[in-house]
Protein backbone atom coordinates (compact mmCIF):
# COMPACT_ATOMS: atom_id res chain seq x y z
CA UNK A 1 0.00 0.00 0.00
CA UNK A 2 1.35 3.50 -0.95
CA UNK A 3 1.17 6.03 2.01
CA UNK A 4 -0.19 9.38 1.88
CA UNK A 5 3.03 11.30 0.37
CA UNK A 6 3.70 8.72 -2.37
CA UNK A 7 0.14 9.23 -3.06
CA UNK A 8 0.24 13.39 -3.16
CA UNK A 9 3.49 12.84 -5.42
CA UNK A 10 1.59 10.23 -7.59
CA UNK A 11 -1.48 13.21 -8.22
CA UNK A 12 0.84 16.02 -8.65
CA UNK A 13 3.12 14.39 -11.11
CA UNK A 14 2.20 15.17 -14.88
CA UNK A 15 3.25 11.53 -16.14
CA UNK A 16 2.85 12.79 -19.65
CA UNK A 17 5.47 15.09 -19.50
CA UNK A 18 7.63 13.42 -16.73
CA UNK A 19 7.45 16.47 -13.95
CA UNK A 20 4.92 17.97 -11.43
CA UNK A 21 2.15 19.91 -12.68
CA UNK A 22 3.29 23.82 -12.44
CA UNK A 23 0.37 24.39 -10.14
CA UNK A 24 0.81 21.53 -7.93
CA UNK A 25 4.50 22.83 -7.25
CA UNK A 26 3.28 26.17 -5.38
CA UNK A 27 1.47 23.69 -2.81
CA UNK A 28 3.92 20.73 -2.76
CA UNK A 29 5.77 22.00 0.03
CA UNK A 30 2.93 22.33 2.02
CA UNK A 31 0.51 19.06 0.72
CA UNK A 32 3.68 16.91 1.60
CA UNK A 33 4.25 18.35 5.14
CA UNK A 34 0.91 17.40 5.83
CA UNK A 35 0.56 14.06 4.57
CA UNK A 36 3.97 13.29 6.16
CA UNK A 37 2.73 13.89 9.45
CA UNK A 38 -0.64 12.34 8.69
CA UNK A 39 0.93 9.01 7.43
CA UNK A 40 2.85 9.57 11.06
CA UNK A 41 0.27 10.05 12.97
CA UNK A 42 -2.08 7.13 11.09
CA UNK A 43 0.86 4.70 12.52
CA UNK A 44 0.78 5.94 15.82
CA UNK A 45 4.26 7.69 15.74
CA UNK A 46 2.94 11.17 16.65
CA UNK A 47 0.77 12.35 19.13
CA UNK A 48 -1.26 15.82 19.22
CA UNK A 49 -2.52 17.87 23.18
CA UNK A 50 -3.63 21.37 23.21
CA UNK A 51 -1.98 21.39 19.27
CA UNK A 52 1.34 20.27 20.54
CA UNK A 53 2.80 17.64 18.66
CA UNK A 54 5.13 15.26 19.61
CA UNK A 55 6.71 11.60 19.08
CA UNK A 56 5.78 8.91 20.09
CA UNK A 57 8.10 6.42 18.47
CA UNK A 58 11.16 7.57 16.22
CA UNK A 59 12.63 4.34 15.43
CA UNK A 60 13.09 3.65 11.86
CA UNK A 61 9.73 3.67 9.19
CA UNK A 62 11.72 2.12 6.38
CA UNK A 63 11.06 5.76 4.44
CA UNK A 64 13.73 8.12 4.38
CA UNK A 65 11.42 11.47 4.38
CA UNK A 66 9.03 10.15 7.24
CA UNK A 67 12.48 8.87 9.26
CA UNK A 68 13.86 12.55 8.86
CA UNK A 69 10.60 13.91 10.02
CA UNK A 70 10.58 12.25 13.01
CA UNK A 71 14.26 12.75 13.58
CA UNK A 72 13.62 16.37 13.90
CA UNK A 73 10.82 16.24 15.95
CA UNK A 74 12.73 14.01 18.23
CA UNK A 75 15.65 16.10 17.91
CA UNK A 76 13.80 18.99 19.31
CA UNK A 77 13.80 19.42 23.56
CA UNK A 78 9.99 20.82 24.09
CA UNK A 79 7.19 19.70 21.82
CA UNK A 80 5.85 22.55 19.69
CA UNK A 81 2.81 23.20 17.87
CA UNK A 82 1.61 21.60 14.80
CA UNK A 83 1.56 24.51 12.55
CA UNK A 84 5.22 25.58 13.30
CA UNK A 85 5.86 21.88 12.32
CA UNK A 86 3.83 22.29 8.97
CA UNK A 87 5.70 25.74 8.00
CA UNK A 88 8.98 24.07 8.89
CA UNK A 89 8.38 20.84 6.71
CA UNK A 90 6.42 22.83 4.17
CA UNK A 91 9.91 24.60 3.33
CA UNK A 92 11.95 21.42 2.63
CA UNK A 93 9.41 19.99 -0.03
CA UNK A 94 11.53 19.91 -2.83
CA UNK A 95 13.90 17.87 -0.51
CA UNK A 96 11.11 15.15 0.79
CA UNK A 97 9.69 15.56 -2.58
CA UNK A 98 12.96 14.17 -4.32
CA UNK A 99 13.74 11.68 -2.34
CA UNK A 100 9.67 10.53 -2.54
CA UNK A 101 10.45 10.43 -6.46
CA UNK A 102 13.35 8.12 -6.07
CA UNK A 103 11.29 6.01 -3.59
CA UNK A 104 8.72 5.68 -6.29
CA UNK A 105 11.55 4.43 -8.83
CA UNK A 106 13.13 2.02 -6.38
CA UNK A 107 9.48 0.38 -6.21
CA UNK A 108 9.18 0.21 -10.06
CA UNK A 109 5.89 2.59 -10.19
CA UNK A 110 7.99 5.36 -11.55
CA UNK A 111 10.63 4.96 -14.09
CA UNK A 112 13.79 8.26 -14.41
CA UNK A 113 14.58 9.46 -17.39
CA UNK A 114 17.32 11.79 -18.48
CA UNK A 115 16.14 14.40 -21.14
CA UNK A 116 17.45 17.93 -22.53
CA UNK A 117 15.48 20.83 -21.73
CA UNK A 118 16.94 24.14 -23.06
CA UNK A 119 20.32 22.92 -23.48
CA UNK A 120 20.11 21.50 -19.83
CA UNK A 121 19.62 17.45 -18.67
CA UNK A 122 16.91 17.21 -16.92
CA UNK A 123 15.36 14.52 -14.67
CA UNK A 124 12.19 13.28 -15.89
CA UNK A 125 9.75 10.69 -14.12
CA UNK A 126 7.23 8.58 -16.09
CA UNK A 127 4.62 6.12 -14.82
CA UNK A 128 6.22 1.97 -14.95
CA UNK A 129 3.12 0.73 -13.43
CA UNK A 130 0.18 2.91 -15.03
CA UNK A 131 -2.35 0.25 -13.39
CA UNK A 132 -1.48 1.86 -9.80
CA UNK A 133 -2.11 5.42 -10.38
CA UNK A 134 -5.40 4.78 -12.18
CA UNK A 135 -7.01 2.37 -9.59
CA UNK A 136 -5.57 5.22 -7.51
CA UNK A 137 -8.14 7.93 -9.35
CA UNK A 138 -10.51 5.45 -9.47
CA UNK A 139 -10.87 5.30 -6.05
CA UNK A 140 -11.18 8.89 -5.17
CA UNK A 141 -13.63 9.50 -7.89
CA UNK A 142 -15.46 6.71 -6.61
CA UNK A 143 -16.06 8.71 -3.54
CA UNK A 144 -16.06 12.04 -5.12
CA UNK A 145 -18.68 11.55 -8.04
CA UNK A 146 -20.59 8.03 -7.08
CA UNK A 147 -21.22 9.21 -3.01
CA UNK A 148 -18.93 5.46 -2.14
CA UNK A 149 -18.36 6.10 1.47
CA UNK A 150 -14.65 6.76 2.20
CA UNK A 151 -12.47 4.97 4.91
CA UNK A 152 -10.32 7.16 6.98
CA UNK A 153 -6.85 7.34 5.26
CA UNK A 154 -9.00 8.16 2.27
CA UNK A 155 -10.54 10.89 3.78
CA UNK A 156 -6.95 12.02 5.35
CA UNK A 157 -6.13 11.89 1.14
CA UNK A 158 -9.36 13.93 0.03
CA UNK A 159 -8.82 16.83 2.80
CA UNK A 160 -4.91 17.10 1.73
CA UNK A 161 -5.78 17.16 -2.04
CA UNK A 162 -8.68 19.67 -1.08
CA UNK A 163 -6.90 22.16 1.10
CA UNK A 164 -3.51 22.16 -2.19
CA UNK A 165 -6.24 22.42 -4.97
CA UNK A 166 -5.66 18.97 -6.77
CA UNK A 167 -8.80 18.26 -7.74
CA UNK A 168 -8.41 19.52 -11.23
CA UNK A 169 -5.48 16.81 -11.72
CA UNK A 170 -8.36 13.78 -10.75
CA UNK A 171 -11.36 14.82 -12.36
CA UNK A 172 -12.58 16.32 -15.89
CA UNK A 173 -12.91 20.52 -15.85
CA UNK A 174 -16.51 20.13 -15.66
CA UNK A 175 -16.39 17.83 -12.63
CA UNK A 176 -14.51 19.72 -9.97
CA UNK A 177 -17.05 21.66 -8.35
CA UNK A 178 -19.14 18.83 -7.88
CA UNK A 179 -16.09 17.07 -6.55
CA UNK A 180 -14.77 19.91 -4.04
CA UNK A 181 -18.48 20.11 -2.67
CA UNK A 182 -18.53 16.24 -2.29
CA UNK A 183 -15.45 16.36 -0.66
CA UNK A 184 -16.35 19.43 1.97
CA UNK A 185 -19.69 17.19 2.77
CA UNK A 186 -17.82 13.86 3.69
CA UNK A 187 -15.15 15.98 5.66
CA UNK A 188 -18.36 18.07 7.62
CA UNK A 189 -19.83 14.42 8.00
CA UNK A 190 -16.70 12.82 9.32
CA UNK A 191 -15.59 16.11 11.64
CA UNK A 192 -18.22 14.88 14.64
CA UNK A 193 -17.08 11.35 14.23
CA UNK A 194 -14.84 10.10 17.14
CA UNK A 195 -12.65 7.68 15.68
CA UNK A 196 -9.40 6.00 16.86
CA UNK A 197 -6.95 8.34 18.61
CA UNK A 198 -4.30 7.67 15.45
CA UNK A 199 -7.33 9.37 13.20
CA UNK A 200 -8.02 12.00 15.59
CA UNK A 201 -4.42 12.80 15.53
CA UNK A 202 -4.33 12.83 11.68
CA UNK A 203 -7.55 15.19 11.86
CA UNK A 204 -5.97 17.42 14.15
CA UNK A 205 -3.15 17.42 11.72
CA UNK A 206 -5.26 18.26 9.00
CA UNK A 207 -7.34 21.13 10.36
CA UNK A 208 -3.67 23.20 11.49
CA UNK A 209 -2.64 22.39 7.81
CA UNK A 210 -5.99 24.22 6.74
CA UNK A 211 -5.59 26.69 8.92
CA UNK A 212 -2.08 27.68 7.73
CA UNK A 213 -1.80 29.50 4.71
CA UNK A 214 -0.70 26.95 1.61
CA UNK A 215 1.30 28.95 -1.24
Amino acid sequence: MLSLPEEMILIALNHEKGALYTTANWTLGAGLAGAMLTELALRNRLAISDNVLRALDSSATGDPALDDVLNQIESREKPIKVSFWIQKLSMQGKKHGRLYLERLVESKILKEEERLVLFFSSKRYFLRNKKLKRELFNRIRWVVLRRHEPDARLLCLLRLIQTCDWVRFIVEKDKVKEAKQRIKEWIEKNAAVEGAEQAQAAAAILSSLTSVKVT
